[in-house]
């Protein structure tokens, strides 16, 4: 089937199978003569069928632009609404290749991976492709030699069993990924699990990057391995952006040396659970930027040889990196430091303790070398006291399968200061993601809450701001996606059900092959009757989930409306709004496609500065995996607000201001300019924070005018007017929606 091509519009044909609407395809017998699918645009496509691969080898599968987006593809599976499953199988993780030189060896859409195992995969650019699954992501002992990625898996249902492990990563192009697990925010619903667990990851080229979490809340990263090889310099080893209430677990990661490359970089990774994790030999073994509060949950982390050990930035300025207090818990700094072990980049003496370290002796490996920036002094970051190290990570049974506690169900002190308004005086960015980190806390463990307290007093006023307000949206959103018990029951009952049958089927096909007469005939007819009952109830699933999807959709409407009545003053807050709105017009809606709106809007919010931006920038990114690979340079674009923030800052203090008034400010429209005078005219010009002029006009005599912002980006900008004959006034203008 060739979807309307012409078999002969290319020197390769379309695809080996492509299939739409069939129940089931069996390929393959295990122990009998090889599918080999050679030379084509596309091994195998199907549409809304129970796939199972087994004995096929594919190679020479390339990405020629010669009948559009689908090309490239081994396996080529979806699914309309998560009602199908694929079932793959190689040859054994050393054994013969079972994919070689394919642009994607598998892409699934919509479907539920029940396993891709046992593959041995060369010469890819990407490896496993999985988007939109639902009930089950099962990737486990596959070795993958790709260019650019070697699992992704973006946007799985929240109803998912995601477990990837023992798969051994090679990557080999610049900037490429091993794993990557991108989300929108969501946990796994109740009874469902996020875990990547005991893989080995080798990077070979500059800028590889281990394992990413991108805006993924909920899940286990967990006795893994990064290994820099070659030419990998300034590579990464484990990357969170924007995810909380994760945990990681016994990893290690290994550099080339104290010259380049990070062993762990965090940006806003609140409430992790860091416990007996092991960096070496890079520049900088962690570092932490924007938030990422987990008070006493940093714990046996071993540093060795490193420039910096532990790095904690200090956000431009406007939202550092923010640890939590660590008491006694067990880090160890070994080797050597030509910097410093632990390093904090602030010179706020407010902002280092929230990063307090707690040890109990002056002496390594426990008290590392301090670098501060005056007029911070090391005690505010490494205070000796009393007490004993938590010694968990020394015992053999530290690095268990099963998961461990993400926090200690307690009030800190540091809670009890950002609800006492300690962070009263610092940036709004800052003090937001702090009382974020605390009401979420307090919602999960609402027995922490005592009548008439600080905490009782916090809760009950951040409930009416859009802190509160935001989480309600958040809660809501997790609220839509959770399954009644009887129908999570029938989901599963009804894919175990399919499971059965298929291997039934695959049973009978192996026994075709040597069955003769009435054995044969025999066996047909169970075959037959297998398929029926695959027919009757995959209906059934379609039906469910029809129901169960059109449920949400229902639903989803208060929830848009509730999104849209948050009055938002912070470009942060709008853009918590607007990636909430387009998120709940799309994926909660099953669509998994964005009109050019909708990705104008994301690619507006995704590429701020997070500092600024906040977590929706993240959330934003991690929407856009679905349109297409995109990269993201924050140290720089970072770097230029804050450049074009200080000059402006300074241009403020030497202008004319008092001359003028622009409002509303901040806008989502049309903006007035008033003038206390009639000013012989002048010229407009309005600067976004690289200092592009986005606007530009002149204007005569008069004492006021008014230019729009509805055509423009979210964001801070710099509004310029200078008077003929006289000075220029600046002003700054948020534009939000």
């Amino acid at each position: 089937h060739y979807d309307d091509q012409d078999p002969n519009d290319g020197p390769w044909s379309f695809a080996g199978i492509h299939t739409t609407g069939q129940d089931f395809l069996n390929i393959g017998v295990a122990g009998q003569a090889l599918n080999r699918f050679d030379g084509l645009r596309n091994g195998i496509i199907t549409e809304d069928c129970n796939l199972t691969v087994r004995n096929s080898r594919f190679q020479n599968i390339t990405d020629n632009n010669e009948y559009g987006a689908v090309e490239g593809f081994g396996i080529h599976a979806i699914s309309a609404i998560g009602a199908h499953t694929l079932r793959q199988q190689g040859f054994g993780q050393t054994d013969a290749l079972s994919f070689d030189n394919c642009f994607t060896a598998i892409f699934t859409d919509g479907m539920r991976v029940e396993q891709i195992r046992w593959n041995n995969m060369h010469n890819l650019y990407t490896g496993l492709r999985v988007e939109n699954a639902f009930g089950d992501v099962n990737i486990q002992h596959n070795a993958i030699d790709a260019g650019a990625f070697g699992i992704r898996v973006n946007q799985a249902d929240p109803n998912t069993h995601l477990y990837i492990a023992h798969n051994t990563l090679h990557i080999r192009n610049p900037k490429g990924y091993g794993i990557t697990l991108d989300e929108a925010g969501l946990a796994p619903s109740n009874g469902f699990d996020f875990t990547i667990n005991g893989n080995e990851i080798n990077l070979h080229s500059s800028l590889n990057r281990g394992i990413r979490l991108l805006s993924v809340n909920g899940a286990s990263v967990r006795n893994n391995t990064v290994l820099a090889h070659d030419n990998a310099a300034n590579f990464t080893g484990y990357m969170l952006y924007g995810s909380w209430d994760n945990t990681l677990l016994c990893n290690t990661s290994t550099g080339l040396g104290a010259g380049s490359g990070m062993g762990i970089y965090a940006w806003d990774a609140e409430n992790t659970a860091w416990s007996c994790n092991q960096v070496s030999d890079s520049r900088i073994g962690l570092y932490l930027n924007m938030g990422g509060w987990s008070p006493d949950n940093f714990i046996g982390t071993d540093f060795s040889n490193h420039y910096f050990g532990l790095q904690i930035d200090d956000g431009n300025g406007i939202n550092p990196g923010m640890l939590g207090p660590q008491h006694h818990t067990g880090n160890q700094w070994l080797g050597s430091y030509s910097g410093a072990g632990a390093r904090h980049e602030s010179n706020d003496p407010l902002v280092v303790p929230s990063s307090l370290f707690t040890v109990h002796t002056t002496s390594p490996p426990y008290h590392p070398t301090v670098s501060v920036v005056s007029p911070v002094v090391q005690t505010d970051f490494f205070l000796t006291n009393f007490g004993t190290p938590n010694s968990s990570c020394l015992s053999p049974s530290a690095c268990p399968q099963d998961e461990i506690a993400i926090e200690d169900a307690e009030i800190k002190s540091l809670d009890e200061a950002i609800a006492g308004g300690a962070l009263d005086s610092v940036g709004a960015e800052q003090r937001w993601l702090a009382e974020r980190y605390l009401y979420r806390k307090l919602m999960r463990h609402p027995e922490l809450v005592v009548a008439e307290t600080a905490i009782d007093t916090f809760l009950t006023e951040k409930s009416g701001e859009t802190v509160g307000k935001f989480h309600a949206v958040e809660m809501d959103i997790r609220e839509l996606f959770l399954l009644s018990p009887a129908d999570s029951a029938a989901l599963s009952d009804n894919f175990a059900a399919i499971d059965a049958k298929m291997a039934e089927i695959a049973l009978i096909d192996s026994l075709l092959l040597t069955a003769t007469g009435q054995d044969s005939l025999d066996l047909l007819q169970q075959r037959l009757n297998a398929a029926h009952v695959i027919d009757s109830i995959g209906l059934l699933q379609d039906t469910l989930l029809t129901d169960i999807q059109a449920q949400r959709t229902a639903a989803s409407a208060q929830v848009i409306t509730d999104n849209a009545a948050i009055t938002v003053t912070e470009v942060f807050e709008q853009n918590e709004q607007d990636v909430n709105e387009i998120y709940l017009k799309t994926i909660a809606q099953g669509l998994y496609t964005f009109d050019s709106t909708q990705v104008a809007g994301l690619e507006g919010i995704a590429f701020q500065c997070p500092l600024t931006g906040g977590s929706a920038v993240f959330r934003a990114r991690a929407l856009l995996s679905l349109v297409g690979d995109y990269e993201y340079d924050d140290e720089t674009v970072c770097d230029s607000l804050i450049e074009r923030s200080s000059i402006a800052d300074y241009e403020l203090e030497n202008s004319e201001t008092t001359m003028l008034t622009l409002f509303p400010n901040p806008s989502n429209g049309t903006v007035q300019v008033e003038f206390a005078d009639n000013p012989a005219g002048g010229r407009f010009a309005l600067l976004d924070i690289y200092g592009r002029v986005v606007m530009e006009k002149r204007f005569l005599k008069a004492n006021k005018f008014s230019f729009d912002t509805d055509q423009l980006p979210i964001g801070t900008y710099i509004c310029k007017i200078h008077f003929d004959g006289r000075e220029t006034a600046v002003v700054k203008i948020a534009v939000l929606r």
